[in-house]
């Protein structure tokens, strides 16, 4: 990594750690800089292969006879409804001002939803109703892109969210 600078002027860099709400953040704050000329020059990265195995264990809701499926069921049923839930991040706009300075800090801060909550929404709905399956089960994840009508004092957020889909049925002769 290589970096060239024509000329600089006092270039000062100030790192404090502060909390805020119990999370630890990082204000960096520099004074006067002036550079005519920066380039940078660094080789690419090298990645290694890497595997990630995450599951989802719905074996909770075997031991309650509460089949969750996503193919057809074969035996004899009743079709109670279509359920869709569409499960969507928290969010909270974090904004303060540090020791009374005109540096303000300002972000979202997400509570993220799981695959896990997504599925015990759908299958409470389906309980509810008399249900004891979910068959045709598909879900997706996507993210929700919501930016500041005009000039807003906040940034634009990107929402996660989880859509998940199927019939909640009552297997007959179980």
């Amino acid at each position: 990594l290589a970096f060239v600078f024509s000329r600089t002027e006092k270039v000062h860099l100030e790192v404090e750690s502060t909390t805020y709400n119990g999370d630890e953040i990082e204000v960096s704050t520099y004074s006067s800089c002036n550079i005519d000329l920066f380039m940078c020059h660094s080789s690419p990265p090298t990645f290694e292969k890497e595997f990630e195995v995450t599951g989802l264990d719905l074996s909770k809701y075997a031991t309650e006879d509460f089949l969750i499926t996503p193919n057809a069921y074969g035996s004899d049923y009743v079709t109670l409804a279509y359920i869709a839930v569409d499960g969507r991040n928290g969010a909270i706009w974090l904004g303060w001002d540090l020791d009374g300075s005109q540096s303000h800090i300002t972000e979202w801060k997400q509570e993220e939803v799981n695959l896990q909550e997504v599925i015990e929404a759908a299958v409470k709905a389906a309980k509810d109703m008399g249900a004891n399956g979910l068959v045709n089960v598909q879900w997706h994840s996507d993210t929700d892109i919501i930016s500041p009508p005009g000039a807003s004092s906040w940034s634009q957020l990107d929402r996660k969210k989880i859509y998940l889909e199927g019939w909640a049925i009552k297997r007959l002769g179980d």
